[in-house]
């Protein structure tokens, strides 16, 4: 909920905590944190997953192969786009160890990605 907040009303909070300047310059990364954010919420389900059933050699071998991909995306945005670059680079790089894990956690419990969708989904229906 906090996201969505931010998302929709970032420049407006920005004036009010740290003035107009900032906020004008500020507001695009903290819209694209707070999207990054709730991803990277999303991202503990399946992390945790591959913890418990004793897997964690996954989850650090994953964040072993996004620090280089992470270091060179975040240059190439920073340098042409300044501070949105710079969440954009942190946004895509959770974005990615999202993908991995869900993979990771689908294939290590043999479950089709469409079938906890769709639980979800009926689950939400029916409730």
């Amino acid at each position: 909920m906090a996201a969505i907040v931010l998302i929709f009303f970032a420049r407006p909070i920005l004036t009010l905590w740290v003035g107009a300047k900032f906020a004008a310059e500020g507001s695009a990364a903290l819209e694209i944190l707070a999207v990054g954010a709730v991803i990277n919420s999303l991202a503990l389900v399946p992390y945790n997953l591959l913890q418990g059933i004793g897997r964690p050699d996954l989850t650090a071998k994953f964040r072993l192969l996004e620090v280089p991909i992470h270091i060179g995306c975040a240059w190439f945005l920073v340098t042409r786009m300044g501070q949105p670059g710079a969440a954009l680079g942190w946004t895509a790089r959770v974005s990615l160890g999202f993908l991995l894990l869900a993979i990771a956690a689908c294939r290590a419990t043999q479950t089709s990605p469409r079938v906890l969708v769709a639980r979800d989904l009926r689950r939400g229906a029916t409730t």
